[in-house]
């Protein structure tokens, strides 16, 4: 089933025979373990199939659970984990919060340096904040 979220190319989600279209932000509800690796895995691995950089930032398991899950579930892409022009794994506080304090502008600085090389294929994967200002008004104080 395809979802229709902008005027780009097609994106294979990687789960559940879903489409949409690039510059998708989404947001996976699961009730199981199970189900969320379905959603995070299958996202990954479609991603990793199609030659485009992969970012993930576990918060529920450690990177070796990751990779050892994410083998067992793929064992002929589980060598994407291990191309760092494929796949990045970065703990959120890496990414959120490199001094021990949450930090806005070290997540922008980290993601930043992140979206130029995920763009290099030419899809854009991201919707600048710009494209995004004007659709929503902000909630009351």
């Amino acid at each position: 089933m395809h979802i229709k979220t902008s005027d780009q190319p097609l994106l294979n989600l990687g789960f559940g025979g879903w489409t949409a279209n690039w510059g998708v932000h989404m947001c996976g509800l699961y009730e199981t373990e199970e189900e969320r690796d379905d959603i995070i895995m299958g996202f990954l691995n479609r991603g990793g199939c199609d030659g485009d950089l992969q970012l993930y930032c576990p918060t529920e398991r450690s990177h070796e659970n990751f990779h050892e899950e994410y083998g067992i579930r793929f064992p002929e892409c589980a060598h994407h984990l291990h191309d760092p022009n494929l796949f990045q794994i970065l703990s959120a506080s890496e990414l959120y919060y490199p001094q021990g304090i949450f930090s806005p502008k070290a997540m922008d600085d980290s993601l930043n340096s992140f979206f130029p090389r995920a763009k290099k294929k030419g899809q854009e994967t991201f919707e600048p904040q710009q494209k995004w200002s004007g659709r929503f008004k902000p909630f009351p104080v």
